[in-house]
């Protein structure tokens, strides 16, 4: 009898501290998690930067090649240029001009993007290389007049976000009407992003006001204008978002 009374004491106690060890467990499980996704994003972000470097390196590298090259050829230009000059051949010069006019903007087009910021150039170039493959034509501008103090990941989050949430939706456009807007400001206080693109049909909210994804899997989409709300957040900014005659229009300013 008394065996019992020791056995029904004991089994809830040690079902107790099972239960304890295994939410210990379960939390320590959570933290690595946790960890590992961070360090997982981290080493993505990394790479994506030593791409851009590694590119960088070799676009200065052509441009120095190209320098070269143009010195060496300088003379037979100018030899070229006054004897049309020298003949009145004005329309054989003009012709010249815009074909090297044409070559100058043809160079232009394949540099990447140098705002002085790496963190920021390596997602922008990486992004605005993907949209050039699909055909998606992108309207950037930007202007950078101080360092971005704020951290590369969270500047991969932002940007990245809302350039894949735009492309997603120009890809079901005509090609034609693939188009991106983005815009770039940024001083010693405040970081300011810009970016609109059209749509076609429409776009569902919750009960919560968020936007829902169009994508089939819904459980790991639909998430990106979340994660740009919880950055602007970090910096005590503020996310304008407005969706007009089928274009979505979202406006972002953090304070550094």
């Amino acid at each position: 009898m008394k065996e019992r009374n020791i056995s029904k004491i004991l089994l809830p106690a040690l079902l107790w501290a099972q239960l304890s060890v295994l939410i210990l467990l379960m939390g320590i499980l959570c933290r690595k998690t946790e960890k590992y996704r961070k360090l997982k994003a981290d080493w993505q972000r990394l790479r994506i930067q030593n791409e851009y470097l590694k590119e960088r390196s070799n676009e200065l590298d052509r441009q120095q090649r190209r320098l070269l090259r143009l010195r060496h050829e300088m003379t037979n230009e100018y030899i070229l240029e006054m004897g049309y000059l020298e003949k009145g051949m004005y329309r054989q010069l003009n012709e010249h001009y815009r074909e090297k006019a044409g070559y100058f903007d043809a160079q232009s087009k394949q540099s990447l993007v140098d705002t002085g910021n790496v963190g920021m150039d390596a997602i922008l170039s990486r992004k605005l290389k993907e949209a050039d493959l699909e055909g998606i034509q992108i309207d950037f501008e930007h202007q950078v007049d101080r360092r971005i103090r704020i951290e590369d990941g969270d500047l991969n989050t932002l940007i990245g976000n809302l350039m894949n949430n735009a492309m997603e939706a120009v890809r079901a456009l005509e090609l034609e009407k693939r188009k991106i807007m983005l815009r770039i400001r940024a001083d010693e206080t405040t970081f300011f992003l810009e970016i609109s693109n059209p749509y076609k049909g429409s776009r569902n909210k919750n009960g919560k006001d968020v936007y829902l994804t169009q994508k089939s899997d819904r459980r790991f989409h639909g998430l990106g204008l979340l994660q740009v709300k919880r950055i602007v957040n970090k910096y005590g900014g503020k996310v304008l978002i407005s969706d007009k005659d089928n274009c979505f229009d979202v406006k972002a300013l953090l304070y550094m």
